[in-house]
């Protein structure tokens, strides 16, 4: 199938059908400047505390704390049925598993486009209860 996102000559495969790519392969460059501006927001937004600090700055209440998974920051771009993924350096990755149940995902719920920021790891068998996965 021919994209009318991405240039796939200019993608080296990996594996199957995972590729990656620069983002001047991109037929438009906003989805570049989308997951820059969007770490830059976030991480504009965050603050370090120390233990004495969280009573004065965090609300009484009830909260979830996850263990922190170290992976790349990724921005899932969906639009009209096509698919990839861009890091803020400009790395795109198009073919993974992941992306294609997002994809399908997306369309079946009737969304006809999507910028979803994440964490992409790959789970190397950790056995603890609530472990992720690639891409989760």
């Amino acid at each position: 199938m021919e994209s009318k996102v991405i240039d796939s000559a200019r993608f080296e495969v990996k594996l199957g059908s995972y590729a990656v790519g620069p983002a001047n392969a991109l037929t438009d460059s906003a989805a570049l400047v989308a997951a820059q501006d969007y770490r830059r927001a976030a991480g504009a937004r965050m603050i370090p505390l120390g233990k004495d600090d969280i009573s004065a700055k965090v609300p009484s209440a009830e909260y979830h704390v996850s263990r922190k998974v170290d992976g790349e920051f990724t921005v899932l771009n969906f639009r009209d049925g096509e698919v990839f993924s861009i890091n803020p350096g400009g790395t795109v990755r198009v073919g993974l598993a992941w992306q294609e149940e997002a994809a399908k995902l997306l369309s079946d719920a009737g969304i006809k486009s999507a910028l979803i920021a994440g964490e992409l790891f790959i789970h190397q068998g950790c056995h603890e209860r609530g472990a992720g996965g690639a891409g989760h």
